[in-house]
């Protein structure tokens, strides 16, 4: 929030000085030429306004977007606005820039409605323009996060200055337009009011207030669902409510290991019988699986669905994975309304699961190899940072060509893969597969892709990232 309000604030310097002053200047001649049914020079006006604006508007926004890094770091950086701040409100300017001449424009495209004496047609434009914003930024959010915003303002700037165009050349050609003139010889009685028309205006009146009322509503439920108050880590003693499966298992010899089993678990692991050969393991069992609530919370979904493989029963309800969500952006709070990757080992951990921690690779095979091996070590599951970063997969189980825990000479061909996301659709990566889904390692790079958010992470960008069970020494 303090990144989006610092940006709209620059945002709106440009605006304010060209857009909204070059408008109200000409709002004046504007109104006089109208009224006097002077098309010419309200033609010449407006367009004389338009050219400057345009001109002055798109100078400024290329300005702005150039300088939007500079400019956030000389004014605001220092103390607790570290660089990550600099970085996202610089991000969020940049992109604002865009909207730059369409906002200036529209102000001016308003005005001279307004000369021509209707206020109906701008506002039902705004009300347009408004439902725009909140349908775009519900579109892009899943995919650009907080850069959603300023892309979603720009677009139902670009709304309104459609409709306000179509608008002005309606109204124009009313400016100077000839009446009829009735005979003074002959008197010609005022016709009567439609009761129809005298009722048109306040309906539409009626209508758009409650638009505005119900996208309002919306807007703020959108932004609720992504937005958490918790600043501090919580405390967890409900942690102890759920019963922990065992997470210490016995080392492994390469010859006759001993099978683990799932405490509660009605079919024992498969046993490592040798360190050649084809080897199988899941500890996925019917009901684990949880979906993410809301569309920014695959990380307390992913701890959720992992606590459930891990225990001895399962609490699917959304009271446990908002109490999760808190928990993991009280440790690691994300950039775009959800909780970093790293707040899913990190909460596990908390709540007495065993140890985990979040790591990379630069290599995709690695990467899977490592997860593969931490789970059969530990009997616990691990997980995938997925889409570059901005989702989470779990990860119960593998097949490979050797069993990891008696030779480090295996191929991992298949992950079996709960997809929190499951069953919605994403307009990049399409639906997400069933809980439980054996996906081939050869398909994994559809998904797994290396890091890469809008915000700078020197740790992990370009790298695999994955969170892995941490065997007990």
């Amino acid at each position: 929030m303090s990144s989006l309000n610092y940006a709209r604030n620059f945002y709106g310097v440009p605006v304010s000085l060209i857009g909204m002053s070059f408008s109200i200047a000409a709002f004046p001649m504007l109104s006089a030429a109208a009224n006097a049914g002077d098309r010419t020079a309200f033609a010449r006006t407006f367009r004389s306004t338009l050219t400057a604006i345009a001109a002055l508007s798109s100078m400024a926004g290329v300005a702005l977007f150039v300088v939007s890094g500079l400019l956030i770091g000389a004014l605001l950086a220092g103390g607790a606005f570290d660089a990550d701040d600099v970085a996202r409100t610089a991000l969020v300017l940049s992109v604002f820039a865009f909207a730059v001449p369409v906002e200036s424009v529209m102000n001016l495209l308003a005005r001279a409605i307004y000369a021509t004496r209707n206020t109906l047609l701008p506002t039902l434009a705004a009300l347009s323009g408004f439902v725009a914003i909140v349908l775009t930024a519900s579109a892009l959010v899943p995919m650009v996060g907080i850069s959603a915003i300023p892309l979603s303002y720009a677009a139902g700037m670009g709304v309104r200055v459609v409709l306000l165009v179509a608008a002005l050349a309606v109204r124009t050609r009313s400016i100077g337009a000839p009446s009829a003139v009735p005979s003074a010889t002959v008197p010609v009685p005022a016709p009567a009011r439609r009761r129809g028309t005298a009722l048109l205006r306040p309906m539409l009146v009626i209508v758009a207030t409650v638009l505005v009322v119900a996208g309002t509503t919306y807007a703020a439920d959108r932004a609720l669902k992504t937005t958490n108050l918790a600043a501090a880590p919580v405390v967890t003693p409900w942690a102890a409510e759920f019963p922990i499966a065992s997470h210490d298992v016995p080392a492994l010899p390469a010859s006759a290991p001993p099978t683990p089993e799932r405490v509660g678990a009605t079919t024992p692991l498969p046993p490592p019988s040798r360190a050649s050969g084809p080897f199988s393991m899941d500890l996925y069992q019917k009901g684990d699986f949880v979906g993410e609530d809301r569309d920014t919370w695959c990380v307390p979904a992913a701890m959720q669905t992992s606590i459930n493989i891990m225990s001895t029963g399962s609490d699917t309800s959304k009271a446990f994975q908002a109490r999760l969500f808190n928990l993991a952006y009280s440790l690691e709070p994300g950039n775009t309304g959800g909780a970093d990757a790293a707040g899913w080992p990190e909460g596990l951990t908390k709540l007495g699961f065993g140890s985990f921690e979040i790591d990379e690779r630069t290599s995709m095979i690695d990467a899977v190899d490592a997860v593969a091996k931490a789970i059969r070590l530990t009997n616990r599951p691990g997980g995938l940072v997925v889409w570059y970063g901005w989702h989470s997969w779990v990860i119960s189980g593998f097949q490979a060509t050797a069993a990891p825990a008696a030779t480090d000479t295996f191929t991992v061909t298949g992950l079996y893969v709960e997809d929190v996301w499951y069953n919605r659709l994403s307009s990049i990566w399409g639906w997400s597969n069933p809980p439980d889904t054996l996906v081939k390692v050869s398909d994994l790079p559809k998904d797994y892709k290396r890091y890469k958010e809008w915000t700078r992470n020197p740790t992990r960008d370009g790298k695999y990232v994955f969170v892995v069970p941490v065997p007990a020494h």
